[in-house]
């Protein structure tokens, strides 16, 4: 890890807003320690990795405040360096965008157009989530790497809907590069680590599930933010099955995901359009 395993570059957009003060403070709880009002580049290099607020405001003319695209291009020539160094940027939910000044909304905008593997776009609900989910990214140990390879769609479901996928799969076989995962319980494979690491070989992963709501909604929520949230490098398809009544209204919603119940009649049709509609926009 780079720096200090504590020392983290706060960059805000100097709105100094209750939501912001709320954010140090929750990162000072957790005993975090937060730089970044003085030597910018010293700060960078000391620290473990920054974090963006995205706030109301912009910085004063004139001042070199991160959040700018400057700051922006230092913190992406540290991680050329370092691909360990990770940058973490928060909008909160209730931020209105169309509300944000035109300089700010120009950063988001260039910010989500060049995101890399390193940074993380969050709109989680609270600080005190941000900053758990800040932790446990810094604190992630290297897994082991996994024989993965580039597919268009990647399959995943859990052993009591084993039946149903093989026969999703082998309809869409004939139009797709597709391989299937089922999740087996009590498994030596580390399946999040595989999951994540193939995830982003696919065009097009998709999390199907009959009898197995229980299991896929959670396991969809953990593995989006394993393979980066907002910033994941490929759309995720989570897919239900209306035969079973329970199912409707188990859904998880987060940018990049998609999530549906429909009759397993329509479910490999689904998943072909949804296919086609995101290898064309990517």
């Amino acid at each position: 890890m780079s720096g200090n395993s504590t020392s983290i570059l706060f960059c805000s957009s100097g709105s100094d807003s209750e939501t912001e003060k709320g954010l140090r403070m929750t990162f000072s709880r957790a005993g975090f320690t937060l730089n970044g009002n003085n030597d910018w580049d010293k700060d960078l290099k000391d620290s473990c990795c920054s974090v963006h607020f995205i706030g109301q405001g912009t910085s004063p003319a004139g001042e070199s405040k991160p959040g700018s695209e400057e700051i922006f291009g230092k913190i992406t020539g540290s991680q050329d360096k370092d691909e360990k160094y990770k940058s973490f940027f928060w909008i909160p939910p209730q931020q209105d965008l169309l509300a944000l000044e035109p300089s700010q909304r120009a950063f988001i905008h260039h910010l989500q157009n060049n995101l890399s593997d390193a940074m993380i776009l969050s709109r989680v609900p609270s600080a005190v989530q941000f900053v758990d989910d800040v932790r446990s990214i810094l604190e992630e140990r290297p897994g082991k790497s996994y024989d993965v390879s580039p597919v268009d769609i990647f399959l995943i479901c859990n052993q009591a809907d084993d039946k149903e996928g093989e026969r999703i799969k082998i309809m869409l076989s004939d139009v797709a590069k597709i391989i299937k995962l089922v999740i087996v319980p009590d498994s030596d494979l580390d399946y999040e680590a595989y999951t994540a690491q193939q995830m982003n070989l696919s065009k097009l992963s998709v999390i199907y599930y009959n009898q197995g709501a229980d299991w896929a909604i959670p396991f969809a929520q953990q593995i989006w933010k394993k393979v980066g949230g907002a910033s994941a490098k490929s759309p995720i398809l989570v897919i239900g099955d209306a035969g079973t009544p329970s199912n409707q209204g188990k859904l998880f919603e987060a940018p990049r995901v998609s999530s549906m119940i429909l009759s397993i009649e329509l479910i490999p049709l689904e998943i072909k359009v949804q296919f086609d509609t995101f290898n064309q926009t990517e």
